[in-house]
C-alpha cells in the first residue's frame, strides 16, 4: 500500500497485522479522483476518517494538501500503525495535522 499523489507520493505505508482490510491503491485512487473532480484541490480541507485502519485515506488527503484529519479506530494496533504512517508522510514534507483517536466510530 502506498500514497498515490502529493508530497508523499510513492511512500509505502505499513498495515496493522490481521486487524483491517485496507482500501486498495486502485480504490483510493478512484475515490480521490472523484473528489478532486467534484470539489477541486485538497488545500485547506479538513477530513474525518472513520475506521481508519492504517490511516491511508486520511494520509492520502494530507499528502494532497489537507490541513487536518481526524481519524478514529478502536484497535490499538491500528492506532499505532496510523501514527507510524503519519511520521512517514511528514518526513516527505506534508504539513497537515493528523489526529488519531482510539475509540469506536459508533
Amino acid at each position: 500500500m502506498r500514497i498515490i499523489s502529493g508530497t508523499a507520493k510513492g511512500r509505502r505505508l505499513g498495515e496493522p497485522a490481521n486487524v483491517t482490510r485496507p482500501t486498495s491503491d486502485r480504490a483510493r485512487e478512484g475515490i480521490f479522483s472523484a473528489l478532486t473532480s467534484s470539489f477541486g484541490a485538497f488545500a485547506g480541507v479538513k477530513l474525518l476518517d472513520l475506521f481508519a485502519g492504517s490511516g491511508a485515506i486520511g494520509l492520502e488527503a494530507i499528502s494532497r494538501g489537507a490541513t487536518e484529519v481526524d481519524a478514529t479506530d478502536n484497535n490499538q494496533a491500528a492506532v499505532e500503525c496510523c501514527l507510524k504512517n503519519y511520521e512517514l508522510v511528514k518526513q516527505s514534507g506534508a504539513t497537515g495535522k493528523f489526529n488519531i483517536h482510539k475509540q469506536s466510530a459508533k
